[in-house]
């Protein structure tokens, strides 16, 4: 109905974990002292009715969060990362798969003077989101903040290709740069190995179904 977990200023680690049909938020994190691991084979994701509505993953507020071997699928918003003030929050996620998305990543600034958020995004599958797989909003200092979203799988190794399902300074001179460098030729993240939802599939959610 709401939000499926929220923490506030608190270590947390989520694994092995199929977090599905939330209303918002999958999962919020907020608060200078939160520290959070979403790893080992999770899930966040939407079905049925639910498709592409919400967000899977909300950081805000000097969070720290860490993605790794995880599946984020099917939500408006994949991983949406916000930053206001000085308040910039640190998110990493890699081996991972954020696909059927609306937005795989949403990086945000609140306003268009404030830091941008500190994000890395190495060795994922990032593809088959339906309108960017990363979109970043205007933030402080663009021309000085580049975005690490390096050796990633983004479903094609062409350029052109890659980048039209990108947002950044390449569209708007205002936007934080976003380096997809060093690019993978093949499918690089975990698709949460558990069998979890007994379809037979070692993919930890029926992508089939969206």
């Amino acid at each position: 109905s709401g939000r499926g977990i929220s923490i506030k200023g608190s270590r947390v680690d989520i694994r092995q974990s199929r977090i599905v049909n939330f209303g918002s938020e999958g999962v919020r994190v907020t608060g200078a002292d939160a520290n959070v691991e979403i790893f080992d084979e999770s899930t966040l994701a939407q079905d049925g009715s639910r498709i592409r509505n919400g967000t899977c993953l909300a950081v805000r507020d000097r969070a720290k969060t860490v993605v790794q071997a995880s599946t984020i699928a099917a939500c408006n918003r994949g991983v949406n990362v916000y930053s206001q003030g000085s308040n910039v929050p640190d998110v990493e996620v890699s081996g991972s798969v954020l696909t059927r998305n609306s937005t795989g990543f949403r990086i945000d600034p609140k306003g268009g003077g404030d830091a941008s958020p500190e994000v890395v995004a190495v060795e994922n599958d990032l593809l088959g989101n339906e309108d960017w797989n990363v979109r970043v909003e205007k933030g402080n200092k663009p021309g000085e903040t580049t975005l690490d979203f390096t050796q990633n799988w983004w479903g094609t190794t062409d350029d052109a290709d890659i980048e039209a399902k990108i947002r950044d300074a390449d569209d708007n001179q205002n936007l934080a740069t976003v380096d997809f460098s060093n690019k993978l030729s093949e499918e690089n993240g975990e698709y949460g190995l558990a069998d979890i939802n007994d379809d037979g599939q070692t993919d930890g959610f029926d992508l089939s179904i969206l």
